[in-house]
């Protein structure tokens, strides 16, 4: 077996690595397509090479417009690929893992289609997308739907419509597998198999190697906040809330940690008073004993949950999403899923004292207090 993984983000690639060195099996090959969108894709690839868990890393671009990302997605739906560098389409493989179907990743697996008509196409946890249904969301994923998840958006309606009458369906695609962190955490039942990615600490360590260049910095127990990107095209816009949050916390003498999605163009105007925690690996710096003691602050974020699925440690979480947002935002819901998947994780008869969903300044700052004197 031949196997292609596409990554975007370095949990992507985390994760991919992950999957290489525990799902194949002996004589089975693995390359990576790397889109070069975060810091440090090539060397982080390259290294993943040379340590023996991918055979080849490719790279691609972003398709870096709306006008693009259209004409990708009308393509494929037609069974035609925009995916540049073509000649990866060319080239034989039995297996693409990506982690969820958007405009470059269908116009990959529509072009890769062409040269192995039984690709078969398996699909990785993304963070919270994977558990709460978003994932299949996407107006270009055609396949099975697992049971109580329906389109929400127009065009993904309009989309699964017309394919529908279409005698051919060249970009539609079921998953033959779903790999997660924790199976037990997605509530739907699927037409496809839910398996766990497998790990041991020797071989999250061997992948780790890879993000973390530098010796890790050593955390303490108290406040982590876990910034949204902050560039001009995000859906949060006003940061006040998160920048009040990390200034009050300063002046109360908490310890303050930040980490900067990465991202982000422009930095909190109270960065400095944080020590940094942006540059390692999170799912190497969050096995850390004092994350389990620490408050993880953040509007909603794969971060927060991360600690769990990697350990099974239950650190106090706080999100504020609606801080930050319009109440008639539509992300909302959106966030207020990933809530219910945290409370899910951790388990109800605890997660009224672990996890606030913060509706004011003054609850955030309350439960903050309250956390920071339990711990003390």
């Amino acid at each position: 077996m031949r196997w292609l993984f596409y990554a975007d983000t370095p949990l992507q690639l985390y994760l991919s690595a992950r999957i290489a060195l525990t799902e194949l099996s002996a004589g089975d090959e693995a390359e990576v397509m790397v889109c070069e969108q975060f810091p440090h894709a090539y060397k982080q690839a390259d290294c993943l090479v040379k340590e023996g868990i991918f055979d080849k890393a490719h790279f691609c671009k972003p398709f870096g417009s709306r006008k693009r990302s259209f004409k990708a997605q009308a393509k494929s739906f037609l069974g035609m690929t925009d995916f540049d560098p073509r000649t990866i389409t060319h080239e034989r493989f039995d297996r693409l893992a990506v982690s969820i179907f958007l405009d470059i990743t269908m116009s990959l697996a529509v072009g890769l289609r062409k040269a192995n008509p039984d690709l078969e196409v398996i699909l990785y946890e993304d963070g919270t997308g994977a558990y709460d249904g978003e994932a299949f969301q996407s107006s270009v994923y055609l396949g099975d739907l697992p049971d109580g998840i329906r389109p929400r958006n127009r065009r993904a309606k309009m989309t699964r419509f017309l394919s529908k009458l279409m005698p051919m369906k060249p970009n539609a695609f079921t998953p033959s597998l779903l790999l997660l962190r924790e199976p037990e955490a997605f509530p739907f039942t699927t037409p496809f198999p839910v398996r766990k990615i497998g790990s041991t600490p020797e071989t999250a360590a061997r992948v780790a190697h890879c993000f973390n260049d530098k010796p890790l910095p050593t955390l303490k127990p108290g406040i982590i906040f876990l910034d949204s990107p902050r560039t001009p095209l995000e859906h949060i816009q006003d940061h006040s809330a998160f920048d009040k949050l990390i200034k009050y916390c300063h002046d109360q003498r908490f310890v303050c940690q930040l980490r900067e999605h990465p991202r982000t163009q422009k930095q909190s105007i109270y960065a400095d008073l944080c020590e940094d925690c942006s540059e390692s690996l999170w799912e190497s710096l969050c096995r850390q004993p004092a994350v389990s003691e620490s408050v993880l602050v953040s509007a909603g974020s794969t971060a927060q949950i991360t600690p769990f699925l990697e350990t099974g440690k239950k650190p106090r979480l706080l999100f504020i999403y609606q801080l930050l947002l319009e109440p008639s935002n539509p992300y909302i819901p959106i966030y207020a899923e990933i809530v219910e998947l945290a409370k899910r994780l951790y388990g109800y008869e605890t997660a009224d004292r672990l996890i606030c969903d913060a509706s004011s300044l003054k609850e955030a700052l309350g439960f903050i207090e309250h956390s920071m004197r339990s711990s003390s």
